[in-house]
């Protein structure tokens, strides 16, 4: 079956913060990136579909 199988794959979110805190006089910027690898399963399925009233 072409395109069926495991396909492995990275899943990546990247935060950009800034934070502050007046009492302290302090504050600043960050960037944090998490990746998470995963892989899924993907399987073929062909479908007809039909538009309008069955032919019987």
């Amino acid at each position: 079956m072409s395109g069926s199988g495991a396909f492995h794959s990275t899943a990546t979110s990247t935060w950009a913060i800034t934070w502050s805190a007046p009492a302290l006089g302090d504050g600043g910027q960050f960037t944090e990136t998490r990746q998470a690898p995963f892989t899924v399963d993907v399987r073929e399925v062909q479908v007809v579909t039909c538009l309008g009233e069955f032919p019987r």
